[in-house]
């Protein structure tokens, strides 16, 4: 038997063993990292619970009860003295829809999933229709949204699946904050007033995407907005209002 072949295949053996390790271990540290950058970035379960429960106190009582009987999500299309309110930001259109119409894409890019019982409705929505972003309102429900078309007077729920891939002129990102003060400036120099009690906004970044929405109609008397970072997986939306633009 030649000793030194064998020792020589045997280093070999040994390098390519280290290698693999290297490489497993790079690989682990990575997703470590990443994993806990993302964990960085949410919040913990019970501070999401606190934000559920303290906006479910702040639904009126009527609306509470109907909601507890029902498990509907109210929706008032009677708020027309209230869209002096409501910023040109909120106002989307509907771009194009998938063949089973299980998802909507809107005309700032993002992608939303379609409650499977009313995909039937947005097959005839059109692109010169007006759509709001609202909250869901029902506690029963596993969809966070809710397109509500203004022109048709139909509500469909849905969930943020997909954040705009592509910019177009109604897509919003954040290009400057002010944490202290919970004030955010937008792409199109809006500036909005984030609600103090938030409690997502210290993950808030420039560049990040948002969305911005219509709040409630009983909370659009102090937060006529929503504010969606699309950056943020699995938390809550934040109460805005649109207070002016930058003086220079």
């Amino acid at each position: 038997m030649n000793y030194k072949n064998y020792e020589y295949r045997e280093l070999i053996m040994k390098i390519k063993f280290y290698q693999l390790t290297s490489v497993l271990i790079v690989a682990f540290s990575w997703k470590f990292l990443t994993a806990a950058k993302i964990a960085e970035e949410q919040l913990t379960p019970l501070e999401l619970s606190y934000i559920e429960e303290k906006r479910f106190k702040e639904i009126p009582t009527e609306v509470h009860a109907l909601l507890q009987s029902t498990g509907q999500n109210p929706v008032n299309f009677d708020d027309e003295e209230l869209l002096y309110r409501i910023h040109n930001d909120a106002y989307y259109a509907p771009m194009a829809i998938s063949g089973n119409a299980d998802v909507i894409q809107l005309n700032d890019g993002s992608h939303w999933s379609v409650h499977p019982y009313q995909t039937e409705i947005i097959r005839h929505w059109v692109q010169t229709d007006i759509i709001f972003i609202k909250p869901q309102s029902s506690c029963f429900s596993s969809y966070a949204y809710v397109l509500q078309n203004r022109s048709t007077r139909e509500t469909i729920e849905v969930n943020l699946i997909s954040a705009p891939q592509s910019m177009s002129s109604a897509t919003r990102w954040i290009v400057n904050l002010e944490p202290r003060k919970k004030l955010i400036q937008l792409n199109d120099n809006t500036i909005w007033q984030i609600n103090q009690d938030d409690y997502t906004f210290r993950e808030w970044h420039i560049g990040q995407l948002v969305l911005v929405g219509v709040n409630n109609h009983w909370r659009i008397a102090q937060f006529p907005h929503i504010l969606i970072n699309t950056a943020l997986y699995g938390v809550p939306y934040s109460e805005a209002e649109f207070i002016g633009y930058p003086t220079y």
